[in-house]
């Protein structure tokens, strides 16, 4: 049930031209986040959002005020990137930890 309902939000609309909008949700299809291509989101009022990154099995929320959210958008955005940073970093760690232990 979730997988399908996960596809419905996460295709494109047909009737969009750009990939950027699906069921409800707002796809990062164009680029517009620091996120990976499939990740989507629901934007809300005031530059509450939530993004839902599924290949890392990761939701990000960002509770905002109305005022200054138009400047708050690129330190989100550089903020977003530092968050997949560093679970890549993480995973690199952990698979360095891993060959270390193998070569013991």
């Amino acid at each position: 049930m979730i997988r399908r309902e996960r596809r419905s939000v996460s295709t494109p609309a047909p009737a969009w031209r750009r990939t950027e909008y699906g069921g409800f949700f707002w796809l990062n299809g164009v680029g517009s986040w620091n996120l990976p291509a499939n990740t989507y989101l629901a934007a809300g009022a005031g530059g509450q959002n939530t993004w839902i990154v599924p290949g890392h099995d990761l939701v990000i929320v960002r509770m905002g005020h109305m005022r200054g959210q138009g400047a708050a958008r690129r330190g989100t955005n550089e903020a977003l990137g530092l968050v997949m940073r560093a679970i890549g970093a993480g995973k690199q760690v952990a698979e360095s930890l891993d060959f270390r232990a193998r070569l013991r």
